[in-house]
């Protein structure tokens, strides 16, 4: 094994022997895999060609604390059989998969060892490596608002995205659906290391407000967050924090949208071993 993420390098200062560990680990369950290809094959009356058996773990860290884990086979790309850790069974997912639940089964040891790394030594690996690479995994998604002002003859639709990181984002105006110039202004940093940035456009004369949309692009976002302006007043305070703060003496009307994602901090296969038990 070899570090293929920069941020990874850095686990060696910790623990020196974990990329050797690890390879020799790995290199052991490759053995348990190859048998447990064999075996598959006798029961699915297979007896030559390419096949494979693909086992997928991981485990998840939650912002308030909680824990999940997953733990599945598969064999030529379909689900063979899983682990219930809450319920301490393994299920089948195939005929062929029977003989392998009814075995693992009968040794409530197996998905009790299972659980147990999945929600302990996977979840402190999990940790170490958002400590390396914090700066690099760390996401947080904006919130956006968009406010009117408006003077004896003009009016201006700004567009807010803040409370955001990594500092990259992208915003834009759309009238109809067709992107139309804006007046940005330099993506600025915030008091706990996030980010703030607005574009304001004019609305042209006779055009309904309801025509524009400010639209945000974030690596946080699955999907782009597109807000437009409704005349309602939202409470302001909740936006302040050195943001549109300045704004409520100009005693200006703003519509806030609210997006609102439950944000993991990492999920997926932690890179250390987990002994595979053969099928």
């Amino acid at each position: 094994m070899e570090p293929r993420a920069p941020w990874m390098e850095g686990i060696t200062a910790e623990d020196p022997q974990y990329w050797e560990r690890n390879t020799e680990s790995h290199r052991g369950n490759e053995q348990v895999l190859k048998a447990s290809v064999r075996n598959v094959m006798e029961r699915v009356n297979q007896t030559g060609g390419l096949h494979m058996v693909q086992l997928m773990y991981g485990c998840e860290l939650w912002d308030d604390g909680s824990i999940r884990g997953f733990l599945q086979d598969a064999f030529d790309g379909h689900d063979f059989i899983s682990l219930d850790k809450d319920r301490l069974t393994f299920t089948a997912a195939m005929d062929a998969a029977k003989i392998t639940q009814d075995r693992w089964n009968s040794d409530r040891i197996i998905a009790q060892r299972d659980k147990d790394y999945l929600e302990g030594r996977c979840i402190e690996y999990l940790k170490k490596y958002l400590k390396l690479g914090q700066e690099r995994l760390r996401r947080v998604a904006p919130q956006a608002a968009v406010t009117r002002r408006k003077t004896s003859d003009h009016t201006f639709l700004t567009g807010y995205a803040y409370g955001f990181y990594p500092r990259e984002i992208e915003v834009k105006w759309v009238r109809n659906g067709v992107e139309i110039p804006w007046e940005s202004r330099d993506i600025m940093p915030n008091p706990d290391g996030t980010y703030q940035v607005r574009a304001t456009v004019e609305v042209q004369e006779g055009d309904d407000e309801k025509m524009y949309r400010y639209e945000v692009y974030h690596s946080s976002l699955p999907d782009t967050v597109t807000v437009m302006y409704e005349e309602k007043s939202p409470p302001m305070g909740v936006i302040i924090g050195g943001v549109i703060g300045a704004l409520v003496g100009a005693g200006m009307l703003a519509a806030v949208v609210w997006v609102v994602y439950s944000k993991k901090k990492k999920s997926g296969k932690p890179i250390c071993a987990k002994a595979s038990q053969g099928e």
